[in-house]
C-alpha cells in the first residue's frame, strides 16, 4: 500500500536530508572503492559515488558533492541489507 505524504511533510524530509545527509563522505581508502563522478550543466548536481565491492556484493557506499541526490541515495541505502563483518 503506497504511503501518502503531504507537500509540507515532503519539504521537511527534503530539508532534513539536505541539512543532515547520511553516508556523505569520502572514504579514507579510496583505492579500495570503485567511483564515478556525475555532474550536470543544467542543475547543481555534482556528485561522486564510491562503492566497495567484495565477492560481487556492494558492502559499503559513500557519496560526496553538491546535490539533492542524497534523498534518493539514502532511500536506497535504508532499504538494502549489507553483510556485517
Amino acid at each position: 500500500m503506497p504511503i501518502s505524504i503531504n507537500p509540507q511533510m515532503m519539504r521537511e524530509i527534503i530539508m532534513d536530508h539536505y541539512n543532515n545527509p547520511l553516508h556523505k563522505s569520502t572514504p579514507s581508502d579510496k583505492e579500495n572503492y570503485l567511483s564515478i563522478r556525475m555532474d550536470s550543466d543544467s542543475c547543481i548536481d555534482d556528485i561522486t559515488i564510491y562503492l566497495k565491492i567484495e565477492n560481487d556484493i556492494v558492502v559499503k557506499t559513500y557519496f560526496d558533492g553538491n546535490n539533492l541526490f542524497d534523498i534518493l541515495f539514502n532511500t536506497i541505502i535504508e532499504h538494502c541489507s549489507f553483510p556485517t563483518f
